[in-house]
């Protein structure tokens, strides 16, 4: 994936025949983060997907994973108002991370 990003101008994600998602890597790189938030409730992870953008939650040992078609900023601010917590971070994150946390592997 790193040759991927260092030479690509679009990516499309496939997973088992399926369109994950079709878009310039600049707009990858600057429109999407991954939230990580602290909590592990399966309430909080309904919640999360509820919010507009949101592509996928997975619950991980340190809490639950979101990607969100936002800048981490407005992710963060975003998540944190939406669930009434604190303590979310929320990061850019590089495809092959992306990838992972869209079809719930392991990286």
């Amino acid at each position: 994936m790193a040759d991927v990003e260092r030479i690509a101008e679009r990516v499309v994600m496939i997973h088992t025949g399926r369109v994950l998602l079709d878009r310039p890597l600049d707009d990858l790189r600057e429109t999407f983060c991954l939230a990580l938030v602290p909590d592990v409730s399966e309430e909080s992870g309904r919640r999360l997907l509820q919010i507009d953008g949101c592509l996928n939650v997975r619950q991980r040992t340190d809490g639950l994973h979101a990607i969100l078609q936002l800048d981490p900023m407005r992710g963060r601010e975003l998540v944190e108002r939406e669930l009434g917590i604190g303590n979310v971070r929320c990061t850019t994150i590089a495809l092959e991370d992306m990838f992972v946390e869209l079809v719930g592997g392991t990286s």
